[in-house]
């Protein structure tokens, strides 16, 4: 049905009308309205849809959810307070008043957050969309790196420095000198030195200073920096064959960290949602600090629920994919002609007098992002890991530097469950060092 002249009415400043049968008597141009009509009846187009619209929300003061399907008789209701119907059909403007309040406040105390997080430790969610956010996937190289030519502070009193590669690491010439000793450290945060308060405080820094001032007087050395926070196995893959080998060390040396593990407790959570039959379930976003707040202020409600779900077995542990990868990538290094090193991971609760409560405790974020394990299975794991390392290295008679078993524990070398503080990265250091020497892999 056509509307009775439209542009007429669209150009009148919102006319006031006596009743609902009025309004819609002379926008839809029709003679007889009856009380049992809604605008469905009338088949309105979508002018008829605005316009009506505008005079139902002025004449009653607000807008009804379906209004399109109400009849006369049931707005007219509503503008004296008598329709009944279904409670939740109909809002208040008080319902609407303290939906909006309850976003106003999460709004503000998110903002709040956001800025305190900042002045912190650098980042909020605008650094994560802006040239702030120091991780990238770089599409040149085919890898996660750091963003290119970058100085940033991911950390309270942590400055990152990277250089044209995306590695945390000093600017070095792709072609290596006749009488440089070239090495290169690839990992994860550790390696990339997530505590370090600068570059010179890395741990591929410390050793490179210790190789220049105890054996390499005559010649150049330079120790890359080859860590990439975050990465699993096959992360640093990526970041070795794209970049690391392309700089023709003479030696890789792999100190993974244990990132594959904590992907562990996240394939159970999805197991036990598709058990329960959900096909999608709404996930707030990680930068979103609201829900990290919540998650770990109502973890005295969610206990009850944990301890009903199984933990996870080390047992049931399946490594195939990460030796896989690891052995592909040692063989892919050795068919390059460089020398692939392979360390175990150490970590703060191993190697240590401390009592299983400080254990725990230092362990305490790794068992916080790891929730289907315990102290002893966050151990074991680690151990199985590190146990795949030393088949590969015996596979492909490639040295293996044992940090796991030489690399002292506790809060006097680790910042927390896998990182080294300062004294952390010097030990760590002196020990891969000597253990260099002493394989002959360095003179």
């Amino acid at each position: 049905m056509a509307i009775h002249n439209p542009s007429s009415a669209a150009n009148q400043d919102e006319p006031e009308y006596q009743n609902i049968s009025e309004a819609y008597s002379e926008i839809m141009g029709i003679e007889e309205v009856c009380d049992s009509d809604s605008f469905l009846n009338f088949g309105g187009d979508s002018l008829g849809f605005i316009l009506v619209s505008m005079a139902v929300e002025k004449y009653i003061d607000f807008l009804p959810p379906n209004w399109e399907a109400l009849t006369i008789k049931e707005l007219e209701l509503i503008k004296t307070n008598q329709f009944k119907s279904d409670p939740g059909s109909i809002p208040l403007k008080k319902s609407w008043v303290a939906i909006g309040l309850i976003i106003f406040f999460f709004i503000l105390g998110e903002v709040l957050l956001q800025t305190r997080n900042y002045y912190k430790t650098g980042r909020s969610a605008y650094t994560l969309l802006t040239a702030g956010s120091g991780l990238m996937f770089n599409e040149d190289l085919g890898t996660s790196t750091y963003r290119p030519n970058l100085t940033f502070s991911p950390y309270e009193d942590v400055v990152y420095s990277i250089n044209s590669l995306g590695l945390r690491s000093p600017e070095i010439p792709i072609q290596k000198e006749a009488n440089e000793l070239r090495i290169a450290v690839a990992g994860a945060s550790t390696i990339a030195g997530i505590f370090a308060e600068t570059n010179d405080r890395t741990l591929s820094a410390i050793l490179e200073k210790k190789l220049r001032n105890e054996i390499a007087k005559n010649y150049n050395v330079n120790v890359i920096n080859g860590g990439i926070e975050g990465n699993t196995m096959a992360g640093i893959q990526e970041v070795t064959e794209n970049i690391l080998v392309k700089m023709q060390p003479d030696i890789i040396i792999i100190y993974p960290g244990l990132n594959d593990l904590s992907m562990i407790c996240g394939e159970i959570e999805k197991e036990a949602v598709e058990y329960k039959g959900f096909d999608y379930y709404p996930k707030i976003p990680g930068w979103v600090l609201s829900k990290e707040l919540i998650k770990k202020n109502t973890l005295f409600i969610r206990e009850s629920k944990a301890k009903n779900v199984e933990m996870f077995d080390p047992q049931d542990l399946d490594t195939t994919a990460y030796r896989q990868t690891l052995d592909n990538l040692v063989n892919n290094i050795k068919k390059q002609g460089i020398k692939p090193v392979l360390a175990t991971v150490a970590r703060a609760y191993n190697n240590s007098d401390a009592t299983l409560e400080e254990k725990i405790d230092i362990a305490v974020s790794a068992l916080y992002y790891s929730p289907c394990l315990d102290i002893n299975s966050l151990i074991e794991t680690g151990e199985k890991y590190n146990s795949e390392m030393e088949l590969v290295a015996a596979k492909y008679q490639v040295p293996i530097l044992d940090l796991a078993k030489h690399m002292p524990g506790g809060e006097d070398y680790f910042a927390d469950g896998g990182h080294f503080n300062f004294e952390g990265e010097k030990q760590a250091a002196t020990i891969i060092l000597e253990q260099l020497k002493s394989l002959e892999l360095v003179n």
